[in-house]
């Protein structure tokens, strides 16, 4: 990114002083002495348009036309003009409304220091919306939902940097979450759960979680994950099945141990009145069984 400055070529002493305070903030900061009408502004416009911030100083009490031209570069490209130094006399009603006046030094400081990192922030957005496009995706909800499916992890990352929440569902309700869960992308849950994805959103279709999702695929490292993230391990899903539940119905006694570990309630009825400790005994699960006697005794039990 770029920092302009812009002059009338005179006062000298005063944008030397200007050129390093914005240098402190932006190594590649670049001055224009337009001409009286604008001239010298049309070869810098792809330079303005990757400006932070545009600033204006004059030495002169009354505007050139340039001046004019060049605001309306900065309300098109939404770049920051700061007026330095100048009163709104200086422009007038029309044109001071879109300046930002800074009066000193300090003050320009101040603005560069506390604007640096939004400007940081939409660079990186800009950057990562630019890379999506060039690669041929969409710039979508849907579209981040496919990417994420396919376990596109480069995608998925800029997808984040371009500002799309961690919390979107595809079109049937269901979380990125669940989504990378359910495919056994591991990679993708820890990038998801580190931007904040809520680990126990439940899918619109089955009311899962991720957590569920993940001992449904007997997806170990992912199960730990979730646990990890302070996933609820008492969550039922349509069912009323909760994910100890689901790994007595696989047979996934590591699950279990982890899930038993974390909490988890072995005499919790689902739907058809039956719980994880229930299912152990009825499949003739002894293994099972031991697992919940060491981990989960009944709270009745002496």
């Amino acid at each position: 990114m770029t920092v302009m400055l812009f002059h009338d070529g005179g006062d000298r002493k005063t944008v030397k002083r200007l050129l390093d305070i914005l240098e402190k903030f932006e190594k590649t900061t670049e001055e224009c002495i337009p001409g009286d009408h604008g001239e010298g502004l049309i070869p810098v416009s792809e330079t303005l348009a990757r400006s932070r911030c545009i600033v204006l100083r004059l030495s002169r009490p009354t505007a050139p036309a340039w001046v004019y031209v060049l605001a309306g570069y900065s309300m098109a490209l939404k770049v920051p003009l700061l007026a330095y130094g100048l009163s709104p006399e200086t422009f007038g009603p029309l044109l001071s409304h879109c300046l930002v006046p800074v009066n000193t030094e300090r003050e320009l400081s101040e603005y560069m220091s506390r604007e640096a990192p939004e400007f940081f922030a939409r660079e990186v957005r800009n950057r990562a919306r630019y890379e999506l496009l060039e690669a041929g995706i969409s710039l979508s909800e849907e579209s981040l939902a496919d990417c994420v499916i396919g376990g596109n992890k480069r995608a998925l990352t800029l997808f984040l940097e371009a500002g799309f929440s961690p919390n979107i569902r595809d079109r049937f309700g269901v979380p990125l979450l669940n989504l990378a869960a359910r495919q056994g992308h591991r990679n993708l849950v820890k990038i998801l759960l580190r931007a904040g994805a809520d680990v126990n959103g439940q899918a619109e279709d089955r009311l899962n979680t991720a957590l569920m999702d993940a001992v449904s695929g007997r997806h170990h490292h992912m199960v730990r994950d979730m646990l990890a993230a302070g996933a609820d391990v008492n969550l039922k899903s349509r069912d009323e099945q909760s994910a100890l539940v689901l790994a007595v119905g696989m047979n996934d006694e590591f699950s279990a141990e982890l899930l038993l570990r974390a909490g988890a309630n072995a005499d919790e009825p689902d739907l058809l009145g039956s719980s994880a400790r229930k299912y152990a005994a009825l499949f003739n699960k002894p293994a099972m069984v031991s697992l919940f006697k060491i981990h989960g005794p009944q709270k009745d039990a002496r």
